[in-house]
């Protein structure tokens, strides 16, 4: 996560609960996290958290809903093979249970003082900052013209296909979903390949857009290189890495 924001004064640490574990996929789950009885968790759209165990493991992620979506945070975790945390979010965590969170951090939102059309790109669990962008964008009403490009390996790993093809309702809304490693066993129809150069496959003048990209740094690092380019202004590139 970017530790370089300038948000942190407005951080606290605070007790929530576990009000729900979801499971999204078969290494992915929502977990919903709930303030203790009369604390007020606050953010902006796209920030993230620290969570703590009790032996001091410290894990960040994106928070995954819109401020105005009430009093709670919402976390799209991946099991990880061997991770403390992890392992402990998929196989103990249970409702009630209580968890130590700070936040919010990072300058991963929208600026809103801007016209300019927005592709927001997401690989992997990014997409969970970017579900929260989004949802506020529509929210609102901001009138931009909205391109979210979806990069996963496999279609099990579009753990919120049907939530991203639902926003499609919105007539300022586009969603394209692109697949690096379809298999056999589960058809795919769509784009296929990495998902930046999808981009510039149907974008390749950037010169007008901004974006907001959230996923693996390695996936960041090439986008942002593509993307400028082919005319990205480099202050119009917003980003945030898992």
């Amino acid at each position: 996560m970017d530790t370089s924001d300038v948000t942190r004064s407005s951080a606290k640490t605070l007790m929530c609960r576990v009000e729900e574990v979801q499971y999204l996929s078969r290494d992915i789950l929502r977990l919903y996290l709930v303030p203790e009885k009369g604390l007020h968790f606050r953010h902006r759209a796209g920030q993230y958290v620290d969570v703590m165990l009790h032996d001091g493991v410290r894990r960040s992620f994106s928070i995954a809903n819109a401020p105005h979506q009430g009093n709670h945070i919402e976390l799209h975790i991946r099991h990880v093979d061997g991770g403390e945390f992890s392992d402990y979010i998929f196989n103990q965590a249970k409702t009630g249970d209580a968890l130590e969170v700070a936040g919010p951090y990072g300058n991963f939102f929208l600026r809103e003082d801007s016209l300019r059309p927005v592709i927001m790109l997401a690989g992997g669990t990014g997409f969970a900052p970017i579900k929260g962008l989004v949802e506020e964008i529509l929210s609102t009403g901001v009138a931009r013209p909205i391109h979210l490009y979806w990069g996963a390996r496999t279609r099990d790993d579009l753990y919120l296909h049907d939530l991203a093809q639902s926003w499609c309702s919105h007539p300022d809304f586009h969603y394209v979903p692109v697949l690096s490693a379809a298999t056999a066993d589960s058809p795919w129809a769509g784009r296929q390949g990495l998902v930046h150069q999808t981009v510039i496959q149907d974008y390749p003048d950037l010169t007008s857009f901004e974006v907001y990209a959230n996923g693996p740094r390695a996936m960041i690092q090439s986008a942002r290189e593509v993307f400028l380019r082919h005319g990205l202004p480099d202050k119009y590139f917003y980003f945030d890495a898992v």
